[in-house]
């Protein structure tokens, strides 16, 4: 279950590229592309909590990745932060609206 995040025998990370920068599967990640306004309004209350989750594991990945060496493009923590925002301020709105109904 667990995964080893280092690899003591080859003295390299999983998923890495060969400079040793951890790659990430998720495509805001790869893609440094922000989430729409749009994109967060068509998602469920369910997939918000649950993309929620997923982004700030995101976010932790990548500050872990950025301590141990410098990322390509250090923007891309503040991108995902700031969709965390977005997302948190659209579960919010919706519990905001749910509450007065």
């Amino acid at each position: 279950m667990h995964k080893k995040l280092f690899n003591h025998q080859s003295k390299t990370f999983p998923n890495t590229t060969t400079n040793n920068i951890p790659t990430f599967q998720h495509s805001n990640i790869t893609t440094n592309k922000k989430m729409k306004n749009s994109e967060v309004l068509e998602l469920s209350t369910e997939e918000l909590v649950a993309r929620v989750g997923e982004e700030k594991a995101n976010l932790t990945k990548l500050k872990f990745a950025h301590a141990v060496s410098t990322i390509e493009n250090p923007s891309r923590i503040t991108k995902v932060r700031k969709d965390i925002a977005r997302l948190n301020t659209e579960l919010v709105k919706r519990k905001a609206a749910a509450a007065s109904n």
